[in-house]
C-alpha cells in the first residue's frame, strides 16, 4: 500500500513545471542564445580575433565577399540598379548571373556603410550562421518538445555539424 502512495504523484512535465535540472538562464531565450554565441566563438577560431582583416580561404569566400559589397553599396547609392557592376562588361546586371547573395548584403549593408569593410562584414555574417542557427533550432525544439535540454541539444547538433562547417566559406550555403 506504501508503493501506491508514492506513484500518485504526477510526473513534473503534467503538472507543467519546468524542470529543475536546467539552469534558469539557459530557460530564457538570452541565455541559450549568449551560449551559442560562446560556443561559435570557440568553435570558429581564430575568426573572432581577426573579423576585420581575414578570409577563410581567397576563392569562394573572397567573391562572396566582393558580391555582398557591391549589393550593399549599390543598395545605398543605386538601389534600383542592386546586380549592376562593371565586371562582366558590357553585360548589365552581372551579379544576377551567380549566387545572389541578396539576403545576405542587406543584413551586412549596415555594417559596409558605417565601416566600409567588407570583409568585417562577411565574417560577422559567417559567424553569425552559426550562432542563430542553433538558436533557431533551439527555438523549434523547445517549442515541439517542451525540453529546453532537447532544444540545446538539437541546436549543438544542427549548428556545429560537420556539413555547416565544410560550408564555412561558403556563405550563400551556410546561411
Amino acid at each position: 500500500m506504501a508503493a501506491d502512495a508514492v506513484n500518485t504523484a504526477p510526473p513534473p512535465a503534467a503538472t507543467g513545471a519546468a524542470p529543475t535540472r536546467v539552469p534558469g538562464v539557459i530557460r530564457s531565450g538570452w541565455g541559450a542564445l549568449a551560449l551559442f554565441a560562446v560556443v561559435s566563438a570557440l568553435f570558429t577560431l581564430p575568426l573572432v580575433g581577426r573579423l576585420p582583416d581575414t578570409l577563410p580561404d581567397w576563392n569562394d569566400a573572397a567573391d562572396s565577399t566582393w558580391r555582398i559589397g557591391t549589393i550593399s553599396r549599390n543598395l545605398l547609392t543605386d538601389p534600383l540598379h542592386l546586380y549592376r557592376t562593371p565586371a562582366l562588361y558590357p553585360l548589365d546586371n552581372a551579379l544576377a548571373l551567380d549566387e545572389l547573395l541578396t539576403g545576405q548584403a542587406f543584413f551586412a549593408a549596415p555594417v559596409v556603410w558605417l565601416t566600409g569593410n567588407t570583409v568585417l562584414a562577411y565574417n560577422l555574417l559567417n559567424f553569425l550562421s552559426f550562432v542563430l542557427s542553433g538558436f533557431a533550432m533551439w527555438l523549434l525544439v523547445r517549442h515541439l518538445t517542451g525540453s529546453y535540454l532537447a532544444g540545446l541539444v538539437a541546436g549543438m547538433v544542427f549548428a556545429f555539424s560537420p556539413w555547416h562547417y565544410g560550408q564555412y566559406g561558403h556563405l550563400g550555403l551556410a546561411a
